[in-house]
C-alpha cells in the first residue's frame, strides 16, 4: 500500500496558472526555457514568438510579441530550443494540413537572441528544405500532404554543439525519423555533414516534441500521419545504447505537442485545442 501512494504522489500533476494573454491560445505548439526568467512560446498559427517566465508554479506572460519577420502567413513554428544563449525556432516545413498547400513562411528556421526583458537583440533565418530535399531517406516526403505520410516537423533539439530535427512525418518503415549537424557550421554555411537517426516508438508513433537532459533524448510520441488516434507518450533514448524507456504523461489523450524541463526538474506540458495550452506540471 505504501509503494502504491508513493507511485501516486510521485506521477500526480498539477496545472499552471496563467497570467497574461496568450495569443492563439489553442494552437500551442512548442516551448523553450534556458532558465526559469526566460522562456519562450509558439502557436503555430501565427509568425512571432511569446516571452514568459515561469514563478511560483505561475506563467508570467509578456505582453510584447517577438516578430519573426515581416510574414503573410504563419509561420508554423512547431519546435523551439536553445543553446544557453540563443534560441531556435523551426517552422514544420510541410504543406498545409487542411488544403495541402505550399506556403514558403512554412519552411524557415529562426536563431534569435532574447534579453532578460524578452527583446530580440538579434535573429537569424535559414532554412531546412535542400537538406531535407538532399536526403536519401526523406527527401521523397518533400512536400507531399500530411494524408501521404509527408514531412511534418514537430521536435526541435540542441546537443553538444548539433541541432536535432524530430519529425511527426514521415514514418518510414514503422520508425519516426531524425536528423542533426552541426548548428555552427549550418548557421556560418560552412559544410557539415547530416546525420540521420530513426527509432521505432511503437504503433506508428511520430515526434511532436524533443528535449535533452543529462546526455539523454526525451521525445513526445504521439499522433503521426499512419496513426492518428494513438496516445501519447514520453520515451527516453540513450543514444549511445540506443536503449528506451516509455513513461506516462498526463492526460496522454489530448494533442501534447509542447514539452520542458522546469522549475527544478520538472517537466512542463502543453497541449493543442485546449486553453492557454493547459500548462500542466509533473
Amino acid at each position: 500500500i505504501l509503494i502504491t501512494i508513493l507511485f501516486i504522489l510521485a506521477s500526480c500533476s498539477s496545472k499552471i496558472d496563467v497570467k497574461g494573454k496568450i495569443y492563439k491560445d489553442k494552437d500551442i505548439s512548442a516551448v523553450s526555457c534556458i532558465n526559469t526568467n526566460k522562456c519562450v512560446l509558439a502557436s503555430d498559427e501565427t509568425n512571432f514568438l511569446q516571452f514568459f517566465s515561469l514563478k511560483n508554479n505561475k506563467m508570467l506572460m509578456h505582453k510584447d510579441k517577438i516578430k519573426l519577420g515581416k510574414y503573410k502567413n504563419e509561420n508554423d513554428i512547431e519546435g523551439l530550443t536553445h543553446d544557453g544563449e540563443y534560441f531556435y525556432a523551426v517552422g514544420s516545413h510541410a504543406l498545409s494540413r487542411k488544403k495541402g498547400k505550399y506556403k514558403s513562411s512554412r519552411y524557415h528556421i529562426f536563431k534569435m537572441k532574447i534579453d532578460d526583458n524578452g527583446k530580440l537583440e538579434e535573429i537569424m533565418v535559414s532554412s531546412l528544405s535542400n537538406i531535407i530535399k538532399g536526403s536519401k531517406k526523406l527527401g521523397i516526403f518533400y512536400q507531399k500532404s500530411s494524408k501521404d505520410n509527408g514531412i511534418d516537423i514537430e521536435g526541435l533539439g540542441y546537443y553538444k554543439g548539433k541541432l536535432f530535427v524530430g519529425f511527426r512525418g514521415p514514418i518510414i518503415g514503422m520508425k519516426a525519423q531524425i536528423i542533426s549537424f552541426d548548428s555552427q557550421k549550418f548557421w556560418d554555411n560552412d559544410k557539415f555533414e547530416v546525420e540521420h537517426l530513426e527509432f521505432d516508438l511503437k504503433d506508428k508513433r511520430g515526434i511532436r516534441s524533443m528535449e535533452f537532459r543529462d546526455d539523454l533524448l526525451f521525445i513526445v510520441a504521439g499522433a503521426s500521419p499512419l496513426n492518428e488516434s494513438v496516445k501519447s507518450e514520453l520515451v527516453k533514448i540513450n543514444l549511445k545504447t540506443k536503449k528506451q524507456e516509455y513513461f506516462s504523461v498526463p492526460n496522454d489523450d489530448l494533442k501534447l505537442e509542447g514539452f520542458e524541463f522546469a522549475l527544478d526538474s520538472k517537466k512542463i506540458y502543453f497541449y493543442d485545442s485546449q486553453e492557454n495550452g493547459m500548462p500542466t506540471l509533473e
